[in-house]
């Protein structure tokens, strides 16, 4: 806090991160210094720096014992004729409703018409893409 004014006069300014509190009924007031602000929490945004795509930074407990798991990922194949591409969707079960974490993709070329003939080529293909993607353990 300082003092403004000329000699006899008691103004005072008031500095924002200061927080005045009166605690005598003679209204003699302390100063105390306000909490420092938390840094906001950050949550990972994508596979590459979540430390254990297996949890959640966003809560400890699924929302309701009916959902069972903290964590779930929902995985999207797109077996085109150019390239197969796969979407895996990282949910947490934190609210009543899953909500949205990050999305891995992965593409791979050729895609699904130039195994025409040779199925096991095809499977192969989507094979190695999914090989490419570990959302429960890391190598």
């Amino acid at each position: 806090m300082k003092r403004l004014g000329k000699k006899g006069t008691k103004r005072t300014q008031h500095l924002p991160f200061l927080k005045r509190t009166t605690n005598k009924p003679n209204n003699n007031s302390t100063i105390h210094p306000s909490p420092a602000p938390k840094p906001p929490t950050t949550h990972p945004d994508s596979y590459t720096i979540d430390l254990d795509p297996s949890s959640t930074t966003h809560c400890t407990h699924p929302h309701s014992s009916l959902s069972g798991t903290l964590v779930q990922c929902a995985l999207m194949i797109d077996a085109g004729s150019t390239s197969s591409r796969i979407h895996i969707y990282k949910f947490n079960n934190c609210s009543p409703s899953p909500e949205y974490e990050y999305k891995v993709f992965k593409m791979t070329q050729p895609g699904l018409s130039s195994f025409t003939g040779n199925p096991k080529g095809a499977v192969r293909s989507l094979a190695e893409t999914q090989g490419n993607i570990h959302l429960h353990t890391r190598s």
